[in-house]
């Protein structure tokens, strides 16, 4: 099979050469289905898959069943447009851009690919163009036709900043034109200027984004399963706003007595045909109820109902489609806290949805550096924040539980490595080395010989003391003062002669 010529590399194609030189967007001729008789089947090659295609629900409406399954055999006009007017909802637009916003609205940190100066300086330089070459908006659309349709498609274009300085920027193509050719194994585009292109792998010029991975389109886009939800919520609210017209009016029924004037009839129906909001009519009485009157007929069933049931499924399935849940929407705990209901199913598929930024490094921000700084590799990562704060109280309570798990290891004298069990949980960065353990240990031995007071038994070195002596008791002393049977001192200090 003959090679084709090699094409120059994406800023040449963009901008005519290396550097930041102002030339006219040209490039090489495209591959085009033309190139079909250099392509054959080889026998003696690696096993080819044959094409799978879907089979339809047999009570799908005929328009979107026909949509859906040229979808999966790799047309994608029908079922671009089908995706495109299922946005009118107001519910599938809601929760599709929940989903998308819930990457694009995160903050974006452009981290260096090395721990070099240079890396960093490469970082920096990118930062400040990163919404120029990569707009919010567009990675938006990207991620949007990817979810929806399975594939997305970008080109990479020239465009000039405010300060006259020449970057690639991507464009979001709608896939109303693209169709997957099963011989060529590869995407064709169809163009205004240059007929069918066929995208190859690698080509700088055009961004191919499959969060499924290859051939996703045939059993995970979205679209497919969002077919029959989207249908019964039309249906549900079309139904539910006629049954409401008919059923959310009563009929005013007029009662005309037997015995009537003719003119008085005729006054009366006029007046109830053109009864409106505060009005009033005239209803003359007779004897024995033989009088005009108006009588309201209300529906008295409540098979509205079901319509609100049915519109409540679809809401469900819609939501559950797009972030994994419904939760967040119906403010209903169960998945994640009552506070942020059904907040880790969206994170999880939020952090695939993430990937998106791997496949616009390699295939936007990768071509850029090599050309502006010589090495690819040096391109900086796209790292989204969406990961949420780490929840304080959360963090005290597994401090706590394995502090007790710690304690009871030690009474029981379990053969476990303290410091590799705090590593495994996450502690590693906390943990003192054994030097400061070590100098930690002298510093409280030395504090502690310092603060400690020098006890010397008593009667060593103090001298000898007299012992106190014992006073009698004074006169008065007590509660029931000087026993009679006892002499007091008076009588005990006379002299002796007496």
């Amino acid at each position: 099979m003959p090679r084709q010529p090699q094409r120059p590399g994406l800023w040449g194609r963009l901008f005519g050469g290396k550097g930041k030189q102002s030339t006219a967007l040209t490039f090489a001729a495209p591959s085009s289905v033309g190139t079909l008789a250099s392509y054959h089947v080889d026998p003696n090659g690696p096993a080819v898959e044959l094409p799978v295609y879907g089979v339809p629900p047999p009570t799908m409406v005929a328009a979107v069943n026909a949509a859906i399954t040229g979808l999966e055999q790799g047309q994608f006009y029908a079922a671009a447009y089908l995706a495109d007017a299922m946005t009118r909802d107001d519910r599938v637009r809601a929760k599709q851009w929940e989903r998308i916003d819930a990457l694009t609205g995160a903050p974006l940190e452009i981290e260096p690919a090395k721990d070099t100066a240079r890396a960093r300086r490469i970082a920096e330089d990118y930062e400040e163009r990163n919404d120029d070459i990569l707009p919010p908006h567009q990675v938006g659309k990207l991620l949007k036709n990817g979810l929806m349709l399975g594939t997305g498609i970008a080109q990479v274009r020239k465009m000039t900043t405010a300060d006259g300085e020449e970057l690639p920027t991507i464009y979001v193509w709608n896939n109303r034109f693209l169709r997957w050719d099963w011989t060529l194994r590869a995407y064709c585009l169809q163009t205004e200027n240059r007929g069918e292109i066929v995208l190859e792998a690698g080509d700088p010029e055009w961004v191919i984004y499959e969060p499924y991975g290859p051939l996703g389109w045939v059993d995970a886009a979205l679209v497919r399963a969002l077919a029959i939800p989207w249908l019964m919520r039309y249906w549900a609210r079309a139904w539910w706003a006629r049954h409401q017209e008919i059923h959310g009016t009563p009929i005013r029924a007029g009662i005309i007595p037997v015995e009537r004037d003719p003119t008085d009839e005729k006054t009366f129906l006029r007046q109830l045909a053109n009864l409106a909001h505060e009005a009033t009519i005239r209803l003359p009485q007779g004897l024995d109820g033989n009088k005009f009157d108006v009588k309201l007929i209300e529906a008295a069933s409540n098979s509205w109902e079901g319509f609100e049931k049915l519109a409540e499924h679809c809401n469900d399935s819609i939501a559950i489609l797009f972030v994994g849940q419904s939760q967040s929407t119906n403010g209903q705990g169960g998945l994640g806290t009552q506070e942020n209901a059904g907040e880790s199913t969206l994170l999880r598929l939020t952090r695939g949805d993430a990937k998106i930024y791997r496949v616009l490094r390699t295939q936007v921000v990768k071509p850029y550096v090599a050309a502006t700084d010589g090495d690819g590799n040096m391109a900086p990562y796209l790292c989204p924040q969406i990961e949420p704060p780490e929840d304080e109280s959360e963090r005290a309570k597994t401090d706590l539980i394995i502090g007790q798990a710690l304690g009871a290891f030690k009474a029981a004298e379990a053969p476990i490595h303290i410091r590799k069990y705090l590593e495994k949980r996450g502690y590693g960065d906390v943990l003192m080395s054994e030097a400061e353990i070590a100098a930690a240990e002298a510093e409280e031995e030395e504090n502690m010989s310092t603060d400690t007071p020098t006890l010397v038994p008593s009667g060593i070195d103090d001298p000898p003391t007299e012992p106190t002596p014992i006073e009698p008791p004074k006169d008065g002393d007590g509660e029931d003062g000087p026993s009679e049977s006892e002499p007091t001192n008076s009588e005990t200090a006379k002299p002796a002669d007496e």
